[in-house]
């Protein structure tokens, strides 16, 4: 991360849906990508965060597609992690 940006809850939800819901973070998934508009506060975090890469705009340059790296993707599994008995004592899964 970069600029001392606090991750948020809906941080990690956004790169754990980017990676299709995987149960762990090691888990192979069946996509990684998410398409925001280009420009907007959330590009903006995504960038400030570090936990993605910047892949390529679209729709005429309106929106941009972003991947989770590396870094985002360990994070997202310590996040798991920390959120695993929440789904084996009857929460969402």
């Amino acid at each position: 991360m970069s600029k001392a940006v606090t991750p948020t809850d809906d941080d990690y939800d956004d790169m754990h849906h980017a990676l299709g819901r995987p149960r762990s973070a090691n888990a192979e998934t069946y996509r990684n990508h998410y398409v925001i508009e280009d420009g907007s506060p959330i590009a903006k975090r995504f960038d400030a965060l570090g936990w993605w890469d910047f892949v390529r705009r679209i729709n005429d340059g309106r929106d941009a597609v972003y991947c989770v790296n590396g870094a985002g993707k360990n994070a997202l599994g310590h996040w798991l992690n920390r959120r695993a008995p929440e789904t084996r004592d009857g929460g969402e899964q």
